[in-house]
């Protein structure tokens, strides 16, 4: 699935920034995944476990995705320092041997900054580049 805009909606972008700038200072982070009939699940990973630079996504927001039978299609967290691009952390966590971690599952990024309010930066993998590929979402 390479084409977000059908999960990553006006209404889930402002779902997520809104819960973003509430977790600010500390990162945001969790998993989107969506059911049968379509419906965009956000799972939060617990507040506490996220700093200002860092996030760690817990056994508990895959379990939850899987009771509720959803497919996980994404994975999110804020910048709050406003950066628009990937750490070398965010990086080494989509490889695993040089290849994908999660092929068909975008990396998204909320940079709290002005300037991209209401925006997600989704990374998706592309596999005949090799590459993963940005989109800033709603289009």
């Amino acid at each position: 699935m390479n084409d977000f805009a059908h999960v990553l909606t006006v209404d889930v972008c402002d779902r997520l920034w809104s819960n973003a700038v509430s977790a600010s200072p500390r990162e945001y982070a969790g998993l989107l995944a969506i059911t049968n009939d379509g419906q965009v699940l956000i799972f939060e990973t617990a507040r506490e476990t996220c700093t200002e630079n860092t996030f760690n996504l817990s056994a508990s927001v895959f379990m939850q995705a899987r009771k509720q039978k959803a497919t996980i299609c994404a994975f999110f967290h804020s910048h709050p320092n406003g950066q628009a691009f990937l750490s070398a952390w965010d990086k080494s966590s989509m490889y695993m041997q040089g290849k994908p971690s999660w092929p068909g599952v975008a990396w998204c990024i909320l940079p709290l900054a002005q300037k991209y309010m209401g925006k997600v930066l989704a990374y998706t993998w592309h596999p005949h580049g090799e590459v993963f590929q940005k989109t800033w979402y709603p289009v």
